[in-house]
C-alpha cells in the first residue's frame, strides 16, 4: 500500500505549510499541481519534500477542476500510489484523522477484496 496526498495550489504560499504538514506522519508521498502560481507556493511545497508539476490544462481561460483533479489521480498512479487523500492548499486533515490511520491502512484494493470474498 502507498498512500499519497494529491493537492492543487494556486498563489498559496502562506497556506500550503499547514496542509502538508498536517499529512507529514501518515502519507508516503505528496504530489502537487501548480496551477500558475506567481507567489512562492512552489518554493514553499518542494521545501516540504513535495513532487510539483505545472498544471498542463491552463490557459487564459483557466482550466476545470476536473482536468485537474483527474491530473492529480494519474500523477498519483504514476506514483504508484494505491490509496489518495486530496486536499485543497487551505485544508488540514485534523489530528483525530491520524489516530485512525488503521483503518486506511486496513483498506484492500478492488480485485484483492473481491478475491479475497470469493474464497
Amino acid at each position: 500500500m502507498k498512500i499519497i496526498t494529491l493537492i492543487t495550489f494556486r498563489n498559496e504560499e502562506h497556506f500550503l505549510k499547514t496542509p502538508i504538514q498536517s499529512v507529514a506522519n501518515i502519507t508516503d508521498e505528496v504530489v502537487c499541481i501548480n496551477d500558475k502560481s506567481t507567489d512562492n507556493s512552489q518554493k514553499v511545497a518542494e521545501e516540504l519534500w513535495a513532487s510539483v508539476y505545472e498544471n498542463t490544462h491552463a490557459s487564459e481561460l483557466g482550466s476545470t477542476e476536473n482536468e485537474i483533479r483527474n491530473s492529480l489521480l494519474n500523477l498519483g498512479r504514476e506514483h504508484n500510489g494505491t490509496h489518495f487523500i486530496i486536499l485543497d492548499a487551505d485544508e488540514a486533515l485534523s489530528s483525530n484523522f491520524e489516530n485512525n490511520i488503521q483503518l486506511i491502512k486496513e483498506l484492500v484494493q478492488g480485485l484483492e477484496k473481491l478475491q479475497q470474498e470469493v474464497i
